[in-house]
């Protein structure tokens, strides 16, 4: 489809707990050396501390079943669901889906090839939410982003809401959607 097409399919666009407008440079993990540090160091953090980055998922990406369920478990843990926890049959079934991701280090590295549609920054309503205890995304990129699309853009911080805004703000979040779209 090309970027004329979108001017007239993309009617208002939402960026929730976004990565930016211009992506972000993640490191290349270059082998095993320093794997053990960065078990524990989790919060790897890059593009001065606005971009947080786990580098461990290209090793679990090559690990046995175990090792990739008790890995992206603390990931969840320690980096999505910091605020409220989503329950056990929710939490399993994103923690299923997200050890059966192929390519699951692409997915971190996608972000940084992403660029807004200039023909969609220039013509639609955008909404911005994002959680002031993001540990993922730092809410500083929100305001980045509000500052990018300036008037066309609204930008809703939720606090105490990390970076599943679905699961910490999911009612607030719902009601905010449904007031955009109308």
């Amino acid at each position: 489809m090309g970027d004329q097409d979108l001017k007239f399919r993309v009617k208002k666009a939402i960026l929730m707990a976004s990565i930016g407008v211009y992506g972000a440079e993640l490191p290349l993990t270059t082998g095993m050396k320093g794997i053990g540090n960065q078990i524990y160091n989790v919060n790897f953090t890059l593009t001065q501390s606005l971009v947080k980055y786990n580098p461990i998922t290209s090793f679990l990406e090559h690990a046995n079943e175990a090792i990739k369920y008790r890995g992206m478990s603390g990931i969840l843990k320690s980096l999505v669901y910091t605020e409220n926890y989503p329950g056990d049959e929710i939490y399993d079934r994103n923690l299923q889906d997200t050890v059966k991701q192929r390519c699951l280090s692409e997915a971190g590295n996608a972000v940084g090839n992403f660029r807004f549609n200039k023909t969609i920054r220039e013509n639609i309503p955008i909404l911005i939410v994002h959680g002031t205890g993001d540990k993922v995304v730092d809410s500083l990129i929100a305001k980045v982003n509000k500052n990018y699309f300036s008037k066309q853009a609204e930008l809703i911080m939720y606090d105490n809401c990390g970076h599943a805004i679905m699961t910490d703000k999911y009612e607030e979040l719902i009601k905010d959607i449904r007031n955009f779209c109308k």
